[in-house]
C-alpha cells in the first residue's frame, strides 16, 4: 500500500486477530487522516478489546476515531447510521479505504454504493484468515 494523505479508512470490528493486525498494519502503512469504524452491537462485548486497541492506536497516531454502533436486528437504522455518518466526509478531496476484512456483505454494499455515489477514489483491503477451518461434509 502506498501512502496516501486525506485518507479514511472505513472498518467494521471484530473479534477476530486479523482485524486487530490488519488495522495495525493500515494505520502503519497509511497516513490516515480518520477512522471510522461501526461494531454490531450484538457483538458489542467480543469486539470491545480491538475496538479499544484501534482506538489507542489512533490516539497514540492522533488519528480521530469515530465509533458507531450498527445493529443485525434494525437494518433500516443500520443503513441511516452509514449514510448519517459517511455525509461530512464526502465533501473535500479524500481517498477512502475500505477494510472488508470483517465487514458483512450488506455494510460492504451500502458503503460501496455510498462511496460509488459520491464519485470518491475508494480502495479496498481484506485480509485473510490463515485458514478457513474444516469444510463441512454432506
Amino acid at each position: 500500500m502506498s501512502s496516501a494523505s486525506n485518507t479514511v479508512l472505513i472498518t467494521v470490528a471484530s473479534w477476530e486477530d486479523r482485524f486487530r493486525s490488519g488495522s495495525e498494519r493500515i494505520l502503519r502503512e497509511r497516513d490516515c487522516e480518520r477512522v471510522l469504524m461501526y461494531y454490531f452491537s450484538e457483538y458489542d462485548d467480543w469486539t470491545k478489546e480491538n475496538r479499544r486497541h484501534v482506538r489507542a492506536l489512533c490516539s497514540h497516531r492522533r488519528i480521530p476515531c469515530d465509533e458507531y454502533d450498527l445493529s443485525f436486528g434494525s437494518p433500516v437504522k443500520s443503513w441511516l447510521q452509514i449514510v448519517k455518518t459517511f455525509e461530512p466526509f464526502l465533501v473535500g478531496t479524500r481517498n477512502y479505504i475500505v477494510d472488508i476484512t470483517t465487514m458483512p456483505r450488506e455494510t460492504i454494499w451500502t458503503t460501496f454504493w455510498l462511496l460509488d455515489e459520491s464519485g470518491v477514489p475508494v480502495e479496498y483491503v481484506y485480509h485473510k484468515p490463515n485458514d478457513y477451518g474444516e469444510l463441512a461434509q454432506p
